[in-house]
């Protein structure tokens, strides 16, 4: 494994790319009824990004954004695996004529 050359001095590091469409993804994710697609984009972008700045050798930041990104991203994922849990209960409710809308 190569590890980056730092950047020149007086150059700050960049934030990664990855890492703001990651944290991008996990907030479309809360606020869309998107369902899993934004989160697990969010979880996949997030890990890769956060190794792209490990292997960057200090040329690139954003792990902090990384890592919310991934947070959100599996929290998403949780509450759409309850929204389904909660979907096919409630039809299955309706089916048996317990409950009506």
């Amino acid at each position: 494994m190569t590890q980056a050359a730092l950047p020149p001095p007086g150059q700050p590091p960049r934030t990664d790319s990855l890492a703001i469409w990651a944290l991008v993804m996990g907030i479309l994710n809360l606020l869309c009824c998107i369902p899993f697609v934004p989160a697990i984009l969010a979880v996949v972008l997030g890990g890769r990004s956060k190794e792209k700045i490990r292997t960057s050798g200090g040329t690139l930041t954003g792990e902090s954004l990384a890592q919310t990104a991934v947070i959100l991203g599996w929290i998403g994922i949780g509450l759409d695996v309850l929204g389904c849990i909660g979907s096919v209960i409630i039809g299955i409710l309706c089916a048996l004529g317990t409950i009506n809308f």
